[in-house]
């Protein structure tokens, strides 16, 4: 099978650096020797995953289009930052890049009309751990097949994050949005989001992740059939990120080889057409 040629965004930000760590383990990857970048990063790049030169904005887009005609096929892998994803990403449409976008705190809804309007793809995701997305379909898939059954209980979310995260997990309000269908009161104020490091040491967090994690714990109890269940998902490091990145960019390429375009796909989406995590 020929290789995904991937060219980064965002390089040498922490989720780029995990990307290119979890390449190095697939021969299916080849990683394109320039990256976007900001302009104080931008210059040669070294790393023990190999030497890249970081682009600044001035010139990405002829790097966008000398890697199309040099890598043809090439897919984006886009983890900037929340105030310049909007504008690499409508100039990825503008050149007809297709790409993955993890990028947090962006808009997706804006993401996909850029999207939308041009010929190129893309997988939108804010979330791309694939166990975890599943984790969500799974309760989402609960909450529209029994609306209402567990409106008797209490629910209590916590979770925690490194310190430099400061609004509440996405994740804790995807899932407690499916608990509020079931029934249970879920409000994002209520929920407990830890971030101090010597409270996260003794949930058990390894010093090694105390920079890097989501662990999450959700109690619902139903007093009158003393029932109580407890859903505990614990993510160590950033690689499961990078791995659904990845992963992404083979279902994209397999789309793009069909003749999708102008189409935004979803991580479940990518899991259908995968088959594997």
């Amino acid at each position: 099978m020929k290789a995904v040629p991937i060219l980064l965004s965002g390089l040498p930000g922490q989720m780029c650096q995990e990307v290119l760590r979890a390449a190095q383990d697939q021969e299916d990857i080849e990683i394109y020797p320039r990256a976007l970048g900001s302009e104080r990063h931008a210059g040669p790049y070294a790393s023990s995953e190999g030497n890249f030169e970081v682009v600044p904005p001035a010139h990405h887009r002829s790097c966008l289009i000398d890697a199309q005609k040099s890598h043809p096929g090439i897919v984006v892998v886009e983890f900037s930052t929340p105030q310049s994803v909007e504008r690499n990403v409508e100039l990825f449409c503008t050149v007809g890049m297709p790409f993955v976008c993890g990028t947090t705190g962006s808009n997706s809804e804006k993401l996909s009309t850029f999207v939308a309007e041009s010929s190129t793809t893309a997988v939108i995701a804010v979330n791309m751990a694939a166990e975890i997305v599943l984790l969500q379909a799974m309760w989402e898939w609960a909450a529209n097949e029994f609306p209402g059954l567990l409106s008797e209980a209490h629910l209590k979310v916590t979770e925690s994050h490194q310190s430099k995260k400061r609004d509440v997990s996405g994740t804790a309000i995807r899932l407690g949005q499916s608990f509020a269908k079931l029934g249970m009161a879920f409000d994002i104020n209520a929920v407990e989001s830890i971030r101090d490091p010597e409270r996260q040491r003794r949930l058990g967090v390894p010093d090694e992740f105390l920079g890097g994690h989501g662990w999450h714990r959700y109690q619902i109890d139903v007093p009158k059939s003393h029932t109580h269940i407890e859903l505990i998902h614990n993510v160590c490091g950033r690689s499961a990120y990078a791995r659904g990145a990845l992963l992404a960019a083979h279902f994209l390429r397999r789309k793009m080889q069909e003749g999708a375009s102008g189409r935004c796909f979803s991580m479940l989406d990518v899991m259908r057409g995968t088959g594997s995590a």
